[in-house]
């Protein structure tokens, strides 16, 4: 019970600063902790896989992965996986 009460406690900060500080406080602070962005990544999302290099996240928090075609796709629901080489 120790461990929901942090996990409650963090997404409740979590939530406040949403609310004080809008969406982008948030989408700035998860481009600073370490994630997939500049990775390569194969993606799978209704049926189609996608693999490319993670580029971003858009304003409302979709993953943008810039696709081995060149092109970019917005990723809003899917598994993730990092590539390895």
């Amino acid at each position: 019970t120790a461990l929901l009460c942090r996990i409650v406690e963090s997404l409740d900060r979590r939530y406040t600063d949403f609310l004080a500080r809008g969406p982008e406080y948030i989408l700035d602070a998860w481009r600073r902790s370490p994630n997939l962005l500049g990775e390569r990544v194969r993606v799978t999302s209704a049926g189609e896989v996608i693999q490319g290099t993670a580029l971003d996240l858009d304003e409302e928090g979709a993953l943008l992965v810039k696709a081995d075609d060149g092109s970019v796709k917005r990723v809003t629901v899917g598994d993730v996986y990092l590539v390895r080489n």
